[in-house]
């Protein structure tokens, strides 16, 4: 992609490290050293909290990040990304992105550490993020959130994939829990043939290489068609999913794929708003944030938030009104 780069996003990315997903064990390594560095966020006036979610007789992992004092007015269930392999709750960027939502919107993030590939392919990373919406719809007041607060669900990259999969089947089964759904940069589609995917090879952070290494990871111990939960790109109906904000990166393997399910969306009549950013790469709201271009992104998916709460509080008015 020749897309001009933001030049303080490319300054951060210069460094960041390409793993090679063909080597989980050299992966799991570097995941390791990354998390002994990790620390608490130091955002004013948050809490952090490891939590388990007892669902089904087993636990789901989660942290909570809310602020001190009070009830929060909503909930955001955050979904990380990391290419289905890699990733967690406490990992410095989305312990920062997570702590940061918190303060900047008083929403409560609940982060969910689902289980990861190749250990635990599809459906386990599914599985747990879509148990701990609906644990967290039914346990609000648990987590320091208001009784009648919205939910709102929030993926990020592969986080993106999950988190569209998990509102697909929520409809399916008719759980009305979402006020609102947040994709940023998503991983939707595993068949890898939009054009940005296809010429992405040796680009910046993510290409057509680790995605089809990724995909191999997650999928792996699944036979005969891929599912609309795994893959949301292969969904035949979008039509019943909550008010969706869609966010782009410009130079991002994952554009195409996200810009085609934003269109889906719109033509089954989705309340999606689409936003595509110039001179950002893939995950430049989460690398990104402290830099202007990575906070532009988190503004409108602050907004989104505040939109949803919103439309909630008028739902509820008009109830109480008849």
């Amino acid at each position: 992609m020749s897309a001009r780069i933001d030049s303080e996003l490319a300054a951060l990315y210069a460094d960041f490290p390409r793993l090679d997903l063909t080597d989980m064990p050299s992966v799991r390594a570097f995941e390791g050293k990354i998390a002994a560095g990790s620390r608490p966020s130091t955002e004013g006036g948050i809490s952090e909290q490891a939590i388990d979610l007892e669902v089904a007789g087993r636990a789901v992992s989660a942290v909570l990040f809310r602020h001190d004092e009070g009830s929060a007015h909503a909930l955001l269930v955050h979904v990380h990304g990391g290419g289905f392999v890699l990733g967690s709750a406490t990992d410095p960027h989305t312990r920062a992105w997570c702590a940061r939502t918190a303060r900047e919107t008083g929403a409560a993030v609940l982060a969910v550490d689902y289980r990861l590939a190749p250990e635990h392919p599809y459906p386990a990373g599914h599985d747990d993020c879509h148990a701990a919406t609906i644990w967290s719809s039914a346990h609000r007041e648990e987590l320091g959130v208001m009784a009648d607060a919205p939910i709102i669900l929030h993926g990020q990259s592969a986080g993106g994939a999950i988190a569209a999969g998990v509102a697909l089947r929520l409809r399916d089964d008719g759980h009305d829990v979402l006020a609102g759904l947040i994709l940023d940069c998503p991983v939707v589609d595993d068949r890898l043939e939009s054009a940005s995917m296809q010429r992405s090879a040796g680009g910046p952070v993510w290409t057509i290489e680790e995605a089809t290494v990724s995909w191999r990871h997650y999928l792996a111990r699944n036979e005969g068609p891929v599912p609309s939960y795994a893959a949301p790109g292969r969904a035949t109906a979008f039509a019943g999913l909550p008010p969706t904000l869609i966010t782009i990166n410009l130079v991002d393997a994952l554009r195409d794929e996200a810009l085609e399910l934003a269109r889906r969306m719109a033509l089954d009549e989705v309340d999606v708003d689409l936003r595509m950013y110039a001179g950002s790469l893939h995950g430049s709201a989460l690398v990104g944030m402290d830099v202007a271009a990575g906070a532009a992104i988190n503004r409108d998916q602050y907004l989104a938030i505040a939109a949803a709460v919103k439309a909630h509080k008028q739902i509820r008015e008009r109830e109480e009104q008849r």
